[in-house]
């Protein structure tokens, strides 16, 4: 295909907003846009590469796929081979194994697959996965392996039918994506079948059967619209627009019009747009795009973790990525590609090169990410982060379990059968030693139902997991059935009432669906009084346990810190931290709504903050050197025995 330096121009717009977006820029909310822009120029191009080796009878899948090893790989391994060693050095044990998973995902590009199964893009925790931003990477790799395939059965046997039949495609996979836009978002973000028609839309543009002319006028109309598309979007969209789906459609339909008024074949002349994108510094950006969307992430996640987000930092993770990306260009990309090595010595080095890097992140895999790597001390502080009770984590991470009659019995088994219920989300689960303490002193047992994201009450309020409500609806028959005296409603409260912020916002659901930021209160309360009451009705005695604190900074972290020689940041950390003020005024329109009415009912409240923000400066988050946290805000194993005496009640009262 011709060169289109119109095509490089764009290619800049996309990497620079990805990049603006990702290191903070204020006004480029919706920067995320830059991969869907990708994903059409990538379409338009490679589909223009085979359509025109099939006309000249030169298509060759070995060739094809050869021209995608050069492209690809040589960057892609030398920054993961970098990555690799930074994180060896920065990354804690259970994030430095995570890492390894996610390379070897990324050289086998499924690394959208991973991240689909481990959470969403936007979601907390992103800052500990360096090669995040490979997913896009795996999805167009992966539409690589059918689509040629696609296109040479068509031109063998209905050439003049794939058009119609690539159009036909895309709509269905576009028909998935918006339908799986509320039901899914996380597959929908991540995976294939909801993004190949954004690299359709580009592919289309080439198999089109007649030639595309347009006027002058007709050019600038359709860039001034394409315009209108893409840069509507970068402004305004958020990380709670839904996307993609319906929203991707303006962005990818704009990126196919900017490459279609760009085309000189198309057009009578350039318009002012082709004049503007191809001015000599976005030719350069567009050039290197590869490159410095290889580099960027990875930068953006060590600076963030060392130094923390300030005006300077910002600045030195711009600089390194342009450094990076350039030297990546120059040094490594363009050689690959361009001829300093045959294909015989390309495929030789890059099995070599992928069999260390899968050899070593096996390495690391296996040893549990390599903790031998830090001081005793923080080895202690990080142990809570994943140190659980085997009876505990059964019965809290296996729905299945969780929903058997007589499963998840906490405690002797020969005690008898218990008649306590502990009833909760991920919060419940977080608890659940420290009530296993305090039953022990009385020798009593009791059942566990606690699954993450679901929140302990009756009807049909939840959270997005499909299985909530068959659990929900499961417990009131099990009380009944069991004869159960006690219940003890553990959850995330305060943050389910006020519905979050930003990445931390929670979705709820009820039968008409998503619900509403501005509703979720009064449906809380209704829900949440619903369940008070259906619970005393069987003349259960309840205990309601509030929501503990939550920090803005990941506290083993923060406790493992501090013996580390690089540790420069902090007093940035201290000044994140939760205190008692910060506490109660988060919990304060909870409690305010429900202490009476709590009262009323005779239900017995526990504050953790009692013995967790004992004092009006920060809560606590260690205890002997071990976290009493193992992420922003669920307990440890070591903060719920700290913690064991608040329950002693439950299992002392009649």
């Amino acid at each position: 295909m011709k060169y289109r330096p119109d095509i490089d121009g764009l290619r800049s717009i996309a990497v620079l907003s990805v990049i603006l977006f990702h290191f903070g820029t204020p006004g480029m909310g919706g920067g995320y846009i830059g991969v869907d822009i990708f994903f059409v120029i990538s379409g338009f191009l490679i589909t223009g590469v085979i359509q025109k080796d099939q006309e000249t009878g030169n298509f060759s899948f070995k060739n094809f796929y050869i021209r995608r090893v050069k492209r690809i790989l040589p960057a892609l391994y030398a920054m993961t081979s970098v990555t690799l060693g930074v994180g060896f050095i920065f990354l804690f044990p259970k994030e430095f194994e995570e890492f390894c998973k996610s390379a070897i995902a990324a050289l086998f590009n499924a690394a959208n697959i991973l991240f689909w199964k481990k959470n969403g893009y936007f979601d907390l925790g992103n800052e500990y996965k360096p090669l995040l931003h490979t997913w896009s990477l795996a999805v167009e790799e992966q539409f690589y392996i059918g689509f040629p395939l696609f296109i040479f059965v068509f031109y063998r046997f209905a050439r003049r039918s794939l058009f119609a039949a690539t159009a036909f495609s895309a709509a269905l996979s576009f028909a998935l994506s918006v339908y799986l836009q509320e039901k899914s978002p996380s597959a929908n973000f991540y995976l294939l079948p909801t993004r190949a028609w954004e690299l359709a839309c580009g592919a289309l543009l080439v198999l089109y059967p007649g030639r595309i002319y347009l006027s002058r006028t007709a050019g600038t109309v359709i860039t001034l619209i394409g315009l209108l598309c893409v840069f509507t979007p970068l402004f305004t969209y958020t990380e709670e627009t839904v996307f993609p789906g319906l929203a991707a459609a303006p962005v990818c339909v704009g990126t196919a019009l900017l490459i279609l008024s760009g085309s000189q074949e198309a057009t009578e002349r350039p318009t002012f747009y082709h004049r503007l994108i191809t001015l000599p510094p976005l030719l350069y950006i567009g050039k290197i795009s590869y490159s410095l969307y290889l580099w960027h992430w990875p930068i953006f996640i060590f600076i963030y973790l060392i130094f923390g987000m300030s005006f300077f930092t910002v600045g030195a993770m711009f600089g390194l990525t342009f450094i990076c990306g350039a030297l990546s260009y120059h040094f490594i990309e363009a050689p690959y590609r361009i001829g300093k090595f045959t294909d015989r010595q390309i495929l030789k080095h890059m099995a070599i090169w992928s069999l260390a890097l899968i050899g070593f992140a096996a390495y690391g895999i296996f040893n549990k990410g390599l903790p031998n790597r830090f001081p005793a001390e923080t080895k202690h502080a990080f142990s809570g982060q994943f140190n659980y009770d085997p009876d505990i984590r059964h019965c809290s991470e296996n729905p299945a379990a969780a929903l058997k009659p007589d499963a998840c019995i906490i405690g002797d088994p020969k005690l008898g059968k218990p008649n306590i219920l502990l009833w909760g989300d991920s919060h419940g689960r977080a608890y659940t030693r420290a009530l296993k303490r305090a039953a022990e002193k009385k020798k009593v047992n009791f059942y566990a139902r606690s699954i993450g994201g679901c929140i302990p009450g009756v009807g049909n309020f939840r959270s997005g997991r499909k299985l909530c409500q068959t659990y929900s609806a499961t417990v009131l028959d099990f009380i009944e059935a069991n004869d159960i005296k006690k219940v003890i409603l553990i959850a995330r409260w305060s943050f389910y009432r006020n519905g979050g912020e930003g990445r931390n916002r929670v979705k709820l659901y009820d039968d008409k669906g998503l619900i509403q930021k501005d509703a979720l209160a009064r449906k809380f309360d209704a829900a949440f009084e619903k369940t008070i009451n259906a619970l005393q009705e069987r003349g259960v005695k309840l205990y309601l346990v509030h929501q503990g604190p939550s920090f803005d900074t990941h506290i083993p972290e923060y406790v493992a810190r501090r013996y580390l020689w690089w540790d420069v940041r902090r007093k940035e950390a201290n000044s994140s931290l939760t205190d008692r003020i910060l506490y109660e005024k988060y919990n304060e329109k909870f409690e305010r709504k429900y202490d009476v009415f709590l009262q009323e009912k005779n239900v017995t409240q526990i504050y953790p903050g009692d013995m967790l923000c004992p004092n009006p400066g920060p809560c606590l988050t260690e205890k002997d050197g071990y976290a009493l946290y193992r992420d922003t805000n669920h307990l440890s194993v070591y903060g719920s025995e700290y913690v064991a005496p608040l329950f002693d009640r439950v299992f002392r009262d009649k």
